[in-house]
């Protein structure tokens, strides 16, 4: 075999192979060997046929079936002469029908290959981190919750009317286009609290007394408000268990009401931080993007470009149909709506290819690998932060595709520590609603703070989820994206 490659650019490579005619020869004669063996021709016993019927007979299929055959595997033998590993599927050009014996055979073959950086750039780049402090509320809004969780009830001792706490027992009838209430009531159990109950209720259901009815606007603020007739059908007082050193012992993990104070303060500041390194790892990796340009392999981009698309027209049609469904209007399509949604999805859909890439490579260049023990050290983890059992996490993660994403924020996360003490981060306090409001120069500087923060937020969840099925799209000539 002879080969050779020319660069097209420094993710696309054309190979030009030459299959020698001796090696044609010797495949086919195999090849015929073996159907003259395995072929049940009238007139001949099996395995008896002559060798120069079984040409006559099989010819079309066996040249059919070596092309395939051997150019594949020359193709493959090319790629590992010349260390060459694509991304995608290859496109073979200059096929000149099938082989022929006595006669060489020669084929181009163009494969895209991922991008290689000599080294990671990290000049200049300053990251700000926001300082985690413990916020008291927190603690008081949480031990709330878990009070209420264990809150009894009661029938009351005397007829009254509600009052904030209580559990109500309703029934709901819509208001129907025809000014009409719903024949058919909607029965409803809610508890009057701020974490339980929507702000309409708890405006409007204290002072009602079992019987009474009232007309109630949910929604008032929002395009498609709901008017019910709400009628008070039954109330019963709550009991809250009281916080003490026997509460915190009643949820099986403490001693005294301290130690579970402290327990949640403790796992505030490690989501806290945990949330916060999200925010940074996505603010590294942005800055990154800038210092190291890289050329993307154009199928790759296409195709992922290509699932951004349908997903920005799955989220349209969803809008258009709920604009639809509450005010009987179909929304319209314009050239420049069109124009605006295709830039939309080839910005995204190259920061999500250059992430994937930039990752790989910078793993490449640190030597950083996903080892079973760093799998299971994150299943533990997981174990840990949701209280779910260890052995149910890892039979919910069987699936290859769970496994790979897993993978997947393990490598991000190694790569995160490698590339962080290479750069610059600064620790800043966190922004409060009473700073911003100290003065007008200063509270227009923190809006724009916040504002950015909420984008990279933004951008880290979106991310997040498509950098994973890149992955997969590097593998195989197509990239799907049915998430979420």
């Amino acid at each position: 075999m002879s080969s050779t490659v020319k660069k097209i650019s420094p993710v696309v490579q054309e190979l030009s192979i030459t299959i020698p005619s001796d090696e044609i020869k010797k495949s086919a004669e195999q090849m015929f060997d073996n159907m003259r063996k395995r072929a049940k021709v009238k007139g001949f016993r099996q395995g008896k046929m002559p060798l120069a019927i079984a040409r006559k007979m099989f010819a079309p299929s066996v040249y059919a079936e070596l092309t395939s055959d051997l150019t594949y595997r020359f193709f493959l033998e090319a790629l590992n002469e010349h260390e060459l590993s694509p991304v995608g599927e290859p496109r073979f050009t200059d096929i000149a029908g099938l082989i022929k014996e006595g006669e060489d055979y020669s084929f181009t073959a163009t494969v895209e290959t991922a991008p290689r950086l000599e080294t990671i750039n990290t000049d200049g780049i300053v990251l700000q981190k926001k300082k985690i402090v413990a916020d008291p509320n927190v603690v008081s809004d949480e031990l709330m919750r878990m009070q209420s969780s264990l809150a009894t009830t009661k029938d009351l001792d005397a007829p009254r009317a509600v009052q904030l706490g209580d559990q109500v027992n309703m029934e709901l009838r819509r208001r129907q286009e025809d000014g009409e209430w719903a024949e058919n009531a909607l029965p409803q159990e809610m508890v009057l609290e701020e974490m339980q109950s929507p702000k309409e209720l708890l405006t409007n259901l204290p002072g009602m007394n079992v019987g009474d009815e009232k007309e109630i606007v949910f929604g008032e603020d929002r395009d498609n408000p709901m008017t019910f007739l709400v009628k008070v059908m039954d109330v019963k007082q709550r009991i809250l268990p009281e916080l003490d050193d026997d509460f915190a012992k009643d949820l099986g993990e403490f001693e005294t009401l301290d130690e579970l104070k402290a327990d949640i303060e403790k796992k505030y500041i490690a989501n806290a931080e945990k949330r916060e390194k999200d925010v940074l790892k996505q603010k590294l990796l942005e800055a990154l993007r800038e210092k190291n340009v890289m050329e993307l392999p154009p199928t790759i981009l296409q195709k992922q470009t290509e699932a951004m698309r349908g997903q920005y027209d799955q989220i349209i049609q969803q809008v258009a149909d709920a604009k639809k469904e509450a005010k009987g209007e179909d929304s319209e399509k314009t050239d420049e709506g069109e124009a605006e949604i295709d830039n939309s999805s080839k910005k995204a859909a190259t920061e999500i290819v250059h992430t994937h890439f930039l990752i790989e490579e910078i793993a490449r260049i640190g030597e950083l690998k996903v080892t079973p023990e760093d799998v299971e050290a994150k299943y533990q983890e997981m174990a840990d932060a949701t209280g779910l059992p260890l052995a149910r996490l890892k039979a919910e993660y069987a699936n290859r595709k769970y496994a790979s994403e897993l993978e997947t924020h393990i490598l991000e996360d190694k790569v995160f520590d490698f590339i962080a003490p290479k750069v610059t981060i600064e620790e800043v306090d966190a922004i409060t609603d009473e700073n911003a409001a100290a003065a007008d120069d200063e509270a227009e500087s923190a809006e724009k703070k916040i504002a950015a923060k909420k984008k990279a937020t933004k951008k880290a969840t979106t991310k997040k989820i498509s950098t994973n099925k890149i992955a997969a799209a590097t593998k195989t000539p197509a990239v799907e994206d049915n998430d979420k």
